[in-house]
């Protein structure tokens, strides 16, 4: 689970898997982003694209039945 204020993008081993370019405040349950886990380290960057005001990002991350 994601939350971003304002927009994000993120890249997940230096490939982009997602992008939303919104204007927002954050809450946690914002976006639901389903991605598949590499054998080993995985590096992920997130990058908030920012509109006025703060900025904040949350991430969770829950196996296939929303456990943390």
């Amino acid at each position: 689970m994601l939350g971003s204020d304002d927009g994000v993008k993120i890249w997940q081993n230096g490939e982009q898997i997602f992008e939303n370019n919104v204007f927002r405040g954050c809450n946690i349950m914002d976006e639901k982003i389903d991605i598949k886990l590499l054998k080993g380290d995985n590096e992920f960057l997130f990058k908030v694209i920012q509109g006025t005001g703060g900025w904040e990002l949350t991430a969770v991350v829950t196996d296939e039945n929303g456990k943390v």
